[in-house]
């Protein structure tokens, strides 16, 4: 529910200049400690790419992002003969056809318990929301100095879902800093590791459709949905990179039998700039994704990073449409064109 009185908390911080985008922080810098439930939002001062200052968003109610200096209103699994995932009941579960038993992960050690709220997984804190049959998993990774709530606009109905789709969504709150950082120390590849045993978990008790596994993440979140792709892509259905790309991670992926498509949503060249341009890193992972035969569609709304957030999250109600619209293994519908209803900014990279 959006709080229509309500404060918003400044936050500043000194300046620091740094030298480069893998040891910064592209968004916001200093201590921000955001509660879900909390009625303000926090506001902040960033390094920009020149070594200045500049203002920056915050969260309100629910993880909203606000922009600078004001508040918007308002049982086991065993493969089938066909190389997809059945219950242990016999009953198939994959109706694409899961990934083979080969790219999927096998559990490590002791599963958390598999219920909505707040978890630890190979250290990596994150909230869960989980349903009661097999459903789709979502892997979400917030932008910097946000919150695990960003799933609710960058996945935009995922969480209430899964009481009729079952499933589970994964929304990541904190490193476990393990493995190569991929962008600006928000998110590191060790985090993986635990996506890996949430999906081996899920998998194990029988939450997991394999065929409907899907990431996306905003801004630093943006680089580690799109190093997942390049490091995960074996077991991905599809992804949504939200001003991310090539971060510390390229666009090339690490295992060709699978290449989930991957949409990127980005503004202008010279605008959509904290630290990096997202503009030329998503055009770099991108160009060398569809090198490797992977398809990749590129969105310039020609808009900022902090205030265009509002729009390119969810992307028009496009976001999960485009995600549920692909199965592991099947034909993209989007290869041969885009949707009439999408905007000419869209292109598939050749």
């Amino acid at each position: 529910m959006v709080t229509k009185n309500w404060a918003l908390i400044a936050g500043i911080v000194a300046s620091t200049a740094l030298p480069s985008a893998c040891s910064s922080d592209p968004e916001r810098t200093g201590n921000e400690d955001l509660d879900e439930e909390a009625a303000g939002g926090m506001g902040g001062v960033g390094i920009s790419p020149s070594g200045g200052m500049e203002s920056v968003a915050g969260f309100g109610p629910g993880g909203m992002m606000l922009p600078p200096g004001g508040a918007f209103g308002t049982g086991g699994m065993t493969a089938g003969a066909g190389g997809g995932a059945v219950s242990a009941g016999g009953a198939p579960i994959a109706p694409g056809g899961g990934p083979p038993p080969d790219k999927l992960p096998p559990v490590s050690g002791v599963c958390p318990a598999l219920t909505s709220g707040s978890a630890s997984v190979a250290g990596t804190a994150v909230q869960l929301w989980v349903g009661t049959k097999p459903g789709p998993l979502y892997f979400y990774w917030h932008a910097t100095g946000q919150q695990y709530t960003e799933v609710s606009r960058g996945m935009p109905g995922a969480t209430d879902a899964v009481a009729t789709d079952g499933g589970i969504v994964a929304s990541f709150a904190t490193t476990n800093g393990r493995g190569v950082n991929t962008g600006n120390g928000v998110w590191f590849t060790g985090d993986f590791e635990a996506a890996d045993q949430i999906l081996a978990c899920g998998i194990q008790a029988g939450l997991v459709d394999t065929s409907r596994i899907y990431t996306a993440g905003y801004s630093a979140g943006g680089l580690q949905a799109c190093a997942m792709v390049a490091q995960r892509g074996r077991y991905l259905a599809a992804a949504i990179c939200y001003s991310g790309g090539a971060g510390i991670i390229r666009g090339t992926p690490q295992d060709t039998s699978n290449l989930p498509p991957t949409l990127l949503l980005h503004g202008a060249a010279g605008s959509d700039v904290i630290i990096i341009d997202f503009n030329a890193a998503s055009a770099s992972w991108a160009t060398a994704y569809a090198a490797a035969g992977g398809l990749a569609i590129d969105c310039d709304d020609g808009g900022d990073h902090i205030v265009s957030a509002f729009t390119r999250m969810g992307f028009g109600g496009r976001a999960m449409p485009f995600l549920k619209a692909h199965a592991y293994g099947s034909p993209s519908p989007h290869a041969a064109g885009l949707p009439g209803d999408w905007p000419s900014y869209c292109e598939i990279v050749r």
